[in-house]
């Protein structure tokens, strides 16, 4: 009896992975709710994602960014753009400043 087609993903490949870290796996993907294998495919999504981001994508979060109503929606619009830059791999940060942003290298004080 010949194994039935994954419904999802075509391409399938033999991972070989340190001691140990298949255990931390299978308890994030407990946590998390998922399967292994989701688990890894949205670590891997995470770090090498599909060029998709536009500028015009960054100029509105930049206005999220800068008309946040509240202190509070600053912070997590702040958080939300070094998220961004860094999923980008940007070298730098974005910090607010009474609503302005303001750009720092990463390492530069």
């Amino acid at each position: 009896m010949t194994q039935p087609e994954n419904r999802t993903f075509k391409d399938q490949f033999m991972l070989r992975l340190p001691d140990g870290l298949r255990d931390r796996v299978k308890d994030a993907a407990e946590k998390n709710g998922r399967s292994m294998n989701a688990e890894i495919v949205q670590l891997l999504e995470r770090e090498y994602p599909e060029d998709t981001y536009t500028a015009e994508d960054f100029l509105a979060l930049l206005a999220t960014v800068t008309n946040a109503p509240s202190l509070d929606d600053q912070i997590n619009a702040e958080e939300t753009l070094n998220k961004t830059l860094q999923h980008l791999r940007f070298d730098f940060s974005a910090h607010i400043v009474n609503g302005a942003v303001t750009f720092l290298r990463n390492g530069d004080k």
